[in-house]
C-alpha cells in the first residue's frame, strides 16, 4: 500500500495494521429474503375494486398483518375476475388467519381470500394425500 494511501486510511480512522471486518450488504440481503421466503405465506384473493392496485390493497392487507409482498396478476381468472396473491410472515395459525382475510369488505366488495395451492415453502404445510389420489392406485 502507497504511504499516501495509509495515510489517507489513518486519517479516516481505519485499521491499517490488523484487518477490518466489512459485512457483505449483497448477502446479508440475500440471507434475508431467504429467511422470509422460507417463513412467509402466500394468500390467493380476488373480488375487490377494478380501480384497485397494489399500493391501495397494501394498505388494505397491512391492517391484518406483516406483509412482504403483494401481486395482482395482469391475467383474469376463467371467470374474467381479478385476483392477486399476498405474502404475510409471523402468521401462527394460517387457516385462521384465511378467514380473517375473508372478513375484509372494500365498498360492496367482499374480498374471497385462501392459502395459495403452491407456497415458495411447500415444507410450511403438511397436505394429505386423499385416499382415492391417482398416484396411490
Amino acid at each position: 500500500m502507497s504511504p499516501m494511501r495509509e495515510m489517507e486510511r489513518a486519517a479516516a480512522g481505519d485499521n491499517i495494521e490488523g484487518w477490518q471486518e466489512v459485512r457483505n450488504r449483497r448477502r446479508r440481503r440475500e440471507e434475508d429474503h431467504q429467511l422470509i421466503s422460507r417463513n412467509a405465506i402466500t394468500y390467493f384473493f380476488q373480488n375487490f375494486p377494478e380501480d384497485w392496485d397494489e399500493k391501495a390493497l397494501w394498505h388494505t392487507f397491512q391492517q391484518y398483518g406483516m406483509i412482504v409482498d403483494l401481486y395482482i396478476a395482469k391475467k383474469r381468472s376463467k371467470s374474467n375476475n381479478r385476483f392477486g396473491f399476498v405474502r404475510f410472515i409471523r402468521i401462527r395459525d394460517p387457516s385462521a388467519f384465511a378467514q380473517k382475510l375473508n372478513e375484509i369488505w372494500i365498498g360492496s366488495f367482499k374480498i374471497r381470500a385462501n392459502i395459495a395451492r403452491f407456497q415458495r415453502n411447500p415444507h410450511l404445510f403438511h397436505t394429505p394425500i386423499p385416499m382415492n389420489h391417482p398416484h396411490l392406485n
